[in-house]
Order: structure tokens, then sequence, then C-alpha cells
């Protein structure tokens, strides 16, 4: 409230109720993957060191410490219940294998997105996440993809109109050389070519070296909750002579 002055015809305006809502915990977050790429390697000792986030990591499939995915209610294990899903903020997911996932842990991770967490999915070269696209999480993906392996090689990344506007891209701090930025950013090796589902968006292509485009970056919102898919797993080269300067600020942007 503030204190009415000498000739306020109104002093109604002068005061405004409202709320403030505080976290008294550690935001929670956890990773699943098939294997140990760059990628993940990146992810899980970025959010371990930052104070603000509780890592918990799973491998699982051959080559793994786990060639089965492990189910409980402890760390290292994946949430055998909807109670055990609801105390992460935000998942990350890899190319995990679509065999060690039943039926049950599909509905878990749907029902995670609908009552408000956040799902990010990093697709690779395995084709992985195009066989659960296709089966388990069809539903999820926000991505369909055009012909049996099918990619590109990629000359640059580039946020779309609607993207451009997105404070997750938003990683240089003048907007005129934003365009000059991305160019110089290094891309990933080659991209899939996908198609986002009828009601996700674009946020950044991949843009080939012959001209071609593909869905880099899409999101939807699922429920409560929204989901987010890249086509690559390489942001780890962005860190090339700089650091976490750019890496870092993405993924903190995408999971705030």
């Amino acid at each position: 409230m503030i204190e009415s002055v000498q000739g306020d015809v109104y002093s109604g305006n002068d005061a405004m109720p409202f709320r403030v809502a505080a976290s008294t915990r550690a935001r929670k977050l956890l990773i699943l993957d098939g294997s140990s790429r760059w990628e993940i390697r990146y992810l899980r000792n970025l959010f371990s060191r930052d104070p603000a986030w509780v890592v918990d990591s799973i491998l699982f499939g051959p080559g793994t410490d786990h060639y089965e995915l492990p189910r409980g209610d402890q760390p290292g294990q994946f949430p055998d219940n909807n109670m055990g899903m609801s105390q992460y903020d935000a998942i990350i997911m890899g190319e995990v294998p679509p065999d060690q996932l039943e039926q049950s842990d599909a509905d878990r991770l749907r029902d995670f997105v609908r009552r408000g967490g956040g799902l990010i999915v990093i697709d690779g070269r395995y084709g992985r996440v195009r066989e659960l696209s296709e089966s388990l999480l069809a539903e999820l993906v926000p991505v369909r993809y055009e012909n049996n392996d099918v990619a590109f090689e990629v000359e640059r990344l580039q946020p779309t109109t609607l993207g451009a506007d997105q404070a997750v891209l938003g990683l240089w701090g003048k907007p005129e050389e934003q365009d000059d930025f991305w160019e110089k950013l290094p891309p990933p090796i080659v991209a899939p070519v996908v198609i986002q589902q009828p009601d996700a968006e674009v946020l950044a292509e991949a843009i080939g070296t012959k001209g071609e485009s593909s869905p880099w970056l899409v999101t939807r919102l699922f429920g409560s909750g929204r989901i987010f898919y890249l086509s690559t797993d390489q942001t780890w080269r962005w860190r090339h002579k700089v650091a976490d300067r750019f890496h870092s600020r993405f993924w903190n942007q995408l999971l705030a």
C-alpha cells in the first residue's frame, strides 16, 4: 500500500492485494539415457554443480552399468509410482532403449508432464527416439519423421520468427546481432528430417549445406506441462573456446 497524496480524488487504487510463492527446496532433475554420450555428460556435470538443482541420472541398456532400467523409489532408480515422479521438476530424456520401457513407465511420464512437469527429449543417431515416437511415447514427442534414415549435413542453426522472440534462445545481448551470432555458433554435424506435430511450435531450424531445413527445437504444451524436442545432441560443441558461456545459458533458460 502507498500513502495517499494531498488532492488525490480516488484512493481506491492505492492498495492492491497480491500473493508471493516461494520455493523452499532445490529443484530436482532426472536425466535418462541409454549411453554416456558427450551431451549427457556435460548436462549432468552442469546441473550437478549448480546448487539450485538436485540431479538424478540413470544410464541403462547395453554397454552401461544397468542393462535393464532399474525401477523403485531410491536414487538411481526410475520411479515406480506417480508420487515418486512428482518429486521431479523436469526430466531430460535421451535415446533410451525402447525395449526397456514398459507401458507403465510411459504412462507415468505422460502423467508427469500432464500435471505440470517439464520434459526435454534429445534425439541422436541411434533412432531410438523415433521408435518411441511411433509407439509408447507417440503422445509426447512433438515431431514425426519424414523418411527412413534421412539426415542431412548441417551448416548452421537458425531461430524461427517465433523463436527469435523467446527468452530461451536469447544467447547474445544485442538483438540486431542475433543472426550473425547463430551463423557463427558451432552447429551439429548432421540432423534428421522431422516435421512438427500440428499442435507444436518450431523455435529453431537446422539449415543444411544444400539449403534444406528441418525443425531443430520444437515445443508443445501437454496438459499443464511443456515438452521440448531437440533433433540433435551436440549443443556441447558450443563450448569451443568459450566453455560454459552459451551452453550453460541455453540449458538454464530451457529448463526455466
